[in-house]
């Protein structure tokens, strides 16, 4: 009796396992425990940087200074004016030579490129009535200039190089050059101030003497002398 009451709970039991399924698989392995993360303590390497170059304390006493950029042309042909005693003309911003006279006495009046910053009526002229400075060599010349469409008289100062005048010197090494600035009172009496200048050279293959002025005309008398230079002089007056 009691064997078949522990048959019948064997079947039972096997009944109930196989009605379940499979049996369930094993227990995996234990995962790899996880590890925490930790803030890195190591430090990047430093990259190199090259120090800039300290700045020299004194300049360098041996240093020469820079020269001066050259000036640049125009390109422009410079107009050439002749006659044996005088020039009229209206000039503007393009190179002008004058020249009064012929091979054996030539009197010039340059004027650069670049000089005048507008149109001017200039009138050269060999003027043999003209007062002296004394001391006088050759002859005297007059300069007359005025804006172009204005009946006034008016001086011009160089906007560029400065004006040259190339005058006839003979033999002398002390060739000046002097200026008259001329002024009419209300009689109509012209009185002139004088100013004497200094050749920039003298061209002894020439024989003649090269002048630099800052400022020219109005109306102007030059003639060449063996009087001495007037202080503070260099470019003439203004």
């Amino acid at each position: 009796m009691q064997r078949s009451i522990l048959t019948s709970l064997t079947l039972l039991v096997a009944s109930l396992t196989a009605g379940c399924g499979a049996a369930p698989p094993p227990a995996s392995a234990d995962p790899e425990p996880v590890m925490p993360l930790v803030a890195s303590t190591a430090k990047a390497a430093p990259v190199a940087i090259d120090p800039a170059p300290e700045a020299s304390a004194k300049p360098e006493a041996s240093a020469a200074p820079e020269a001066p950029a050259p000036k640049k042309s125009s390109g422009r042909i410079a107009v050439q004016k002749q006659d044996d005693k005088q020039i009229q003309d209206t000039f503007g911003a393009a190179p002008a030579k004058l020249h009064l006279g012929n091979d054996k006495q030539r009197a010039t009046l340059s004027l650069p490129d670049g000089a005048l910053d507008r149109g001017y009526n200039i009138t050269f002229s060999v003027d043999a009535r003209a007062k002296s400075a004394g001391g006088q060599l050759g002859r005297a010349y007059r300069v007359v200039t005025q804006v172009a469409g204005n009946e006034n008289l008016s001086k011009i100062t160089s906007a560029g190089d400065p004006f040259e005048v190339i005058m006839p010197a003979g033999t002398k090494k002390d060739a000046n050059l002097a200026i008259g600035t001329t002024e009419t009172d209300a009689k109509g009496v012209e009185k002139v101030s004088w100013t004497i200048v200094a050749p920039t050279r003298i061209d002894d293959a020439t024989n003649t003497a090269h002048f630099e002025l800052t400022t020219i005309g109005g109306n102007t008398i030059f003639h060449v002398t063996v009087r001495a230079p007037s202080a503070g002089s260099a470019k003439g007056p203004k």
